[in-house]
């Protein structure tokens, strides 16, 4: 059923689960913003990215704590917010929003936390390194490789064999240093701040001032929170953003 799914239905359910989202962080007050490619496309195209059909968010981690236990108790039954914390077979270290009767991974809003950095940049370096690493490692152990990577035979050999290296390292061990990690720079003391689950190496190192307070961008006829300077953010992340690159962003 899932394979049967069009990409204007993942949109639309996707931007219901925002919808209930966004409702549940208003009568809260928690903070979020609107991050990559969503971000991009509400700049853009003020919804969606043509291509794209999955809602980023980034939440700082002195709130995401917070933030995933309120989501996770006000969500309609048909929704879910999985995490490595309520999950033991859930394979991410971010949290994730999702429909109950679809694979996660197909239909999903996907939480980043944001978190504070060392002063030197071959700290931050180091930093960015050793947690993408232990991202990444949770991940390879956690996976179903015979689900993700159904169609990908290639995939799934080089995940088994990483699986196996991977076998004398508890997932516990791995999600807890991660955790300390996440914590051990002060986000408020920090002027660069980290997505310690991101996927664009270096470029997740960005001046704090660039997320500053929320601002409304237009996003499928909502009123969404933004990064205050989201010209900057796009800019430093994309490069020329305007110009529509299909399959990047």
């Amino acid at each position: 059923m899932e394979d049967s799914i069009n990409k204007s239905s993942i949109q639309l359910m996707s931007l219901n689960m925002m919808m209930e989202m966004d409702r549940i962080c208003k009568k809260n007050d928690l903070k979020y913003y609107l991050a990559y490619g969503t971000v991009l496309g509400a700049v853009r195209h003020k919804g969606f990215i043509p291509w794209d059909d999955d809602i980023d968010i980034i939440v700082d981690i002195d709130n995401y704590k917070r933030f995933c236990d309120i989501i996770r108790h006000e969500i309609p039954e048909d929704y879910v917010l999985y995490s490595a914390d309520q999950d033991l077979n859930y394979d991410s270290l971010k949290a994730r929003i999702s429909i109950r009767k679809y694979f996660h991974h197909i239909i999903h809003i996907d939480i980043f936390p944001i978190v504070g950095v060392p002063k030197s940049e071959t700290g931050r370096k180091l930093f960015c390194n050793i947690c993408h690493i232990l991202y990444r490692s949770y991940f390879v152990k956690k996976v179903n490789i015979n689900v993700n990577y159904k169609g990908n035979k290639k995939k799934r050999i080089i995940t088994l064999i990483v699986k196996l290296m991977l076998k004398p390292v508890p997932a516990r061990l791995i999600k807890f240093i991660f955790h300390k990690l996440s914590t051990l720079y002060h986000i408020k003391e920090s002027d660069i701040i980290y997505n310690i689950c991101g996927c664009y190496g270096y470029k997740e190192l960005i001046p704090k001032e660039y997320i500053g307070e929320p601002v409304l961008l237009e996003f499928e006829g909502l009123a969404l929170p933004a990064p205050e300077k989201w010209d900057a953010y796009l800019t430093h992340l994309y490069g020329d953003y305007m110009t529509p690159i299909q399959g990047n962003s």
